[in-house]
């Protein structure tokens, strides 16, 4: 959002004016992806749980991944780990 006049809009957003050369980005999270998502490596799995792209029920049902509070505790100390390791 580098132009001083973005904003961020909120998922139900009404009665938005639009003017020529304005510009609306949207970012969704996810897609239908391909091939079978039980063949997804369990650390990616892990790793959308941890960021909340998929719930705990669908990495379950949709992926066969299952992970306990201190699996997703120790991923995240790691993740934070090597984004310290990245700045340093």
């Amino acid at each position: 959002m580098g132009d001083a006049r973005a904003r961020r809009l909120g998922s139900k957003e009404m009665g938005l004016t639009l003017s020529a050369g304005d510009v609306v980005r949207v970012c969704t999270a996810g897609s239908g992806g391909y091939g079978d998502p039980r063949q997804r490596p369990r650390e990616a799995v892990l790793r959308d749980l941890l960021e909340g792209k998929v719930s705990a029920e669908a990495a379950r049902r949709d992926y066969g991944v299952t992970a306990t509070p201190t699996e997703l505790r120790e991923l995240a100390r790691e993740e934070k780990e090597g984004i310290r390791e990245l700045r340093e």
